[in-house]
Order: structure tokens, then sequence, then C-alpha cells
């Protein structure tokens, strides 16, 4: 990455998304991104996944870095979207950024307990369904211990 992560997430972000084409594999993804874009489940059961914009407040890379990871994704597959467009012109976006969440939960679990993962592109929100089968998983997880992602 061009970036760094921990001085210029939202930057780095997109280097790593152009780097591999916006198409990732589990195994592509660095654990430092990994962190940076897994929100915590108490702020997403809550509700408080919305919060300032502003890229330097505290709040940004909790709450918005992983959604911008579905929006440059969801803008590169899509060109005939003006490049003016927001998370407005995604449809289903809430529920994309959270299959997204998902996605990455199990990503996380799986690597703390060792399993492996099948080279399936976690960015492509309209196959979901098929990911999970993939994955092996009927549903999506909802707990996850806190240690996943320190």
């Amino acid at each position: 990455m061009k970036h760094d992560p921990k001085n210029n997430p939202l930057q780095a972000t997109l280097d790593f998304l152009r780097a591999h084409g916006f198409r990732l594999t589990p195994a592509e993804l660095p654990d430092e991104l990994l962190r940076l874009w897994l929100v915590p489940e108490p702020q997403i059961r809550e509700g408080r996944y919305c919060g300032p914009q502003s890229p330097r407040s505290p709040e940004f890379r909790t709450y918005y870095l992983s959604m911008y990871v579905l929006v440059f994704t969801y803008m590169e597959h899509h060109p005939e979207l003006p490049p003016t467009s927001s998370i407005d012109a995604i449809p289903d976006f809430r529920h994309r950024w959270l299959e997204f969440q998902h996605v990455l939960r199990y990503i996380a679990c799986a690597r703390r307990d060792g399993r492996p993962l099948p080279a399936v592109n976690i960015l492509d929100t309209e196959q979901y369904d098929t990911i999970r089968r993939r994955l092996g998983v009927t549903e999506w997880l909802f707990r996850m211990l806190p240690e996943t992602v320190s």
C-alpha cells in the first residue's frame, strides 16, 4: 500500500482496492484492513454505525471506512453511475453493508479458529448468497467474541 492505514486509512483502503481491481478474496485481506473495516457488533446492533462523515473524526474508522469500501467498489463496477453518486445511488445499501460486515466477521472468526477460507470475491455484494454457501454458512454470525478483532 502506498499510504499507511494508521495515518490515512481512507487513502490506504482506496489504494488497496485499486491494486486488487476492486476484487478481494479473504486470503488477500490483510489483518490490519480487516480490523479497520470491521465495525464492532454492539454498534451495529444499537444502530450507531452512522456518525460524523469527516475523515478526521475519531469515529471515522469505526463507522465509515467499510461503507466507503462498498461505495468505491460499487461505483467501480457500475461506471454508468455519475462519479458524484453517493450511498443513495446503491440499491439496498444498508442491507449490502450489513452483509459485508457479516462476511468480515466470518473471516475474522475463521482466522482466529484456524479454519480455511475459500477464494471468493468478498466485494461482490450482488453474490452474497453464493458467497455464504461457499463459506459453508447457513446464516450469518450475529455474535462474536470481543477478542476476535482485538
